[in-house]
């Protein structure tokens, strides 16, 4: 037994030293190593927090940049960030393993719901040929079978411009016209989760059809197409507008969308003029005015910015969650269950969901309307609040069709009392002779020209 214990305590040693010296051999070879950065949201509202996590392995050390950001780096594993403007910002993560090797990680954070979406020439939602050296840098040209040459016409530009992109034809055959080859802040981006509204003006010297197209490819995205529609272009200076549902494309943001005309004349004498190119994000939310439209998308909200004053008539304002205008699914409903006048309006509204105006600035006030039978409604923008008496900006009869229509007013406040007017509000007056009228209305807009 003595023999036997000794040997134990001569062992003992020598397991100490092997376990010991065991721990200290793994200290020669690295961690297991993982890159595994994340953040909570990649979109916020202005003034919100979001939270960024690092789930690495085998860290050695780490540091975060948050461009407009609060705050601007950390080095923690987790990080509150908070943003106060609105606008697209991206965040980078440098990560040091330690088997020696640095990651990084970049994340496109969009703060705010209504972000500017032309991001390069002129204004940031219009993209114009006032500038006629700069205008000319952003644009290519390619030529299949015509030929034609690209210039700037200095006489003469749409919707109060100056000047404008003119496309002149010496062989007929086709020609494109593209901004892709410019430098990359010249086009735009397309969120996916989001639509928009595509616009420009262009005139011809004779009637004739061009290809209108919105498309995306850049070294790390693959050619994708938001837009190739055919649309005939008459000789007066005319908007063209389309509507962008980027649904179904490839990439949650589309870095580098740029425009694309294609034109196949058959005179070869043929000049196409092109002017004032948008693209705008399309806000739908229970609002006016600085919001971009007023839609009925969600009940709830739409339905409490809304007040009634019947006069000699009876009706009932619901939302049809049955139909929408413009691709939406729902719309406002005003039922009649007896005939003569009911007016509806948005004044009463404790919410910010009016408008404001200024008078050295003109406006187009527009809305989608619908009737059971051909009826006629007047139209109306009101201002009224405790410290500014009411004034009215329009007060005009339109007659209403039984199919979905846009209607559009020009406004022009310069003659108003104020410089702004704080409280500017929808009202509809309606008078059918028929006790069972339904007219639908949806997406009011009203917007600087």
């Amino acid at each position: 037994m003595k023999t036997y214990l000794s040997k134990m305590y001569l062992l003992l040693p020598i397991a100490f030293i092997l376990i010991v010296s065991s721990c200290v051999n793994n200290d020669y070879y690295p961690d297991e190593v993982v890159f595994d950065p994340d953040v909570s949201s990649r979109r916020l509202e202005v003034g919100d927090t979001i939270k960024f996590t690092d789930y690495s392995a085998g860290v050695v050390s780490r540091l975060w940049t948050f461009s407009g950001g609060l705050p601007a780096t950390s080095s923690e594993k987790e990080v509150d960030v908070t943003f106060l403007e609105k606008g697209e910002y991206t965040s980078k993560i440098e990560t040091t393993f330690s088997d020696g090797l640095t990651q990084t990680e970049e994340f496109l954070i969009i703060v705010g719901t209504t972000i500017e979406i032309y991001e390069g020439y002129a204004d940031a939602d219009i993209f114009s040929f006032e500038d006629e050296t700069s205008a000319m840098e952003v644009w290519g040209k390619w030529e299949n079978d015509g030929v034609a040459d690209f210039l700037i016409d200095a006489t003469q530009g749409a919707n109060g411009t100056s000047q404008s992109a003119l496309l002149s034809f010496s062989t007929a055959g086709e020609v494109q016209i593209f901004t892709n080859e410019a430098a990359p802040n010249i086009n735009a981006k397309i969120d996916k989760i989001k639509t928009y509204e595509y616009s420009f003006w262009a005139k011809a010297s004779e009637k004739t059809t061009i290809t209108a197209a919105l498309e995306n490819s850049s070294n790390t995205q693959g050619f994708h197409n938001y837009l190739w529609q055919d649309q005939e272009i008459n000789t007066e200076w005319t908007k063209y507008t389309f509507n962008i549902d980027p649904s179904g494309q490839s990439y949650d943001i589309a870095s580098n969308v740029y425009i694309k005309l294609k034109m196949l004349p058959n005179n070869t004498s043929t000049s196409i003029w092109f002017d004032e190119f948008s693209l705008k994000e399309i806000v739908r939310v229970e609002g006016f005015g600085d919001a971009d439209i007023f839609s009925f998308e969600d009940e709830t909200k739409a339905m409490e910015v809304w007040s009634k004053w019947e006069s000699d008539g009876a009706a009932d304002i619901t939302v049809d969650t049955s139909e929408g205008a413009n691709g939406t699914s729902q719309s406002g409903k005003i039922s009649f269950t007896t005939a003569g006048e009911v007016q509806i309006f948005t004044n009463e509204t404790s919410l910010s969901v009016n408008a404001t105006m200024d008078k050295t600035k003109t406006y187009e006030y527009s809305f989608w309307a619908k009737t059971s039978e051909i009826t006629r409604i007047t139209a109306a923008l009101e201002n009224n609040t405790a410290n500014q008496e009411f004034y009215n900006y329009l007060w005009q009869d339109q007659e209403i069709g039984i199919e979905w229509t846009k209607y559009t007013f020009d406004i022009d406040p310069s003659g108003q009392p104020y410089d702004i007017a704080s409280k500017v509000y929808i009202k509809l007056k309606m008078q059918p002779s028929n006790s069972a009228a339904i007219i639908w209305f949806d997406e009011f807009k009203l917007e600087e020209k």
